[in-house]
């Protein structure tokens, strides 16, 4: 009963946020409530949390080139935050610029940014939060000179955690760690976008 609120909040939610179309989302589990993904994160380091270079983020890189993939490839793709934040610390804004760089170098390149929060707080209140850590990536790569049209956003609030903390001898506060992110996904494009 408790997943299928959460499903039909999240639908809710996400008809008033930017959609994005695509089959295969962000951070999607394989049957588990936590997921692990599939693509590098390039050892960045979470507020502590050794190893966090292991709970890697989904990248489909649907229709991009094998020269766009070999580009984007290796780069970070997740900004971490702190307990309640969505301000982009100086770890935050060098994964977030080596992504511009990429974006700028290629105007074809597209990305969804998805906000990602712990369980903590009510799924409203984590919708949201998730949101305001999408636009603050969003609005930093906007800063750098890339162009809107190469960006989407979505929250997925506290839906989509990325560690399970038994990984961490049951220590939640290193799963949630992890959880408290922007996702950077390649190939993406906007619902009705046209792109």
């Amino acid at each position: 009963m408790k997943h299928s609120l959460k499903i039909a909040a999240l639908s809710a939610c996400l008809l008033t946020l930017t959609a994005c179309s695509s089959a295969t989302k962000p951070g999607g589990s394989a049957g588990h409530w936590w997921s692990t993904g599939s693509n590098a994160n390039s050892g960045t380091q979470v507020s502590g949390v050794s190893g966090a270079a292991q709970f890697k983020g989904q990248n489909t890189y649907a229709g991009l080139t094998a020269q766009q993939q070999a580009a984007v490839g290796n780069l970070p793709n997740k900004v971490y935050f702190g307990f309640d934040m969505y301000n982009l610390n100086a770890q935050a804004m060098s994964v977030a610029s080596q992504n511009a760089k990429a974006l700028l170098q290629d105007p074809t390149l597209h990305v969804l940014l998805s906000g990602n929060t712990d369980p903590r707080g009510s799924q409203d209140y984590n919708f949201h939060l998730g949101q305001r850590r999408a636009n603050a990536v969003k609005d930093y790569l906007l800063q750098q000179g890339v162009s809107a049209d190469q960006i989407c956003t979505v929250s997925y609030g506290e839906l989509r955690p990325a560690a399970n903390p038994a990984q961490f001898g049951g220590n939640v506060n290193k799963a949630y760690a992890l959880d408290r992110r922007t996702e950077i996904v390649y190939g993406q494009t906007c619902q009705g976008s046209g792109q």
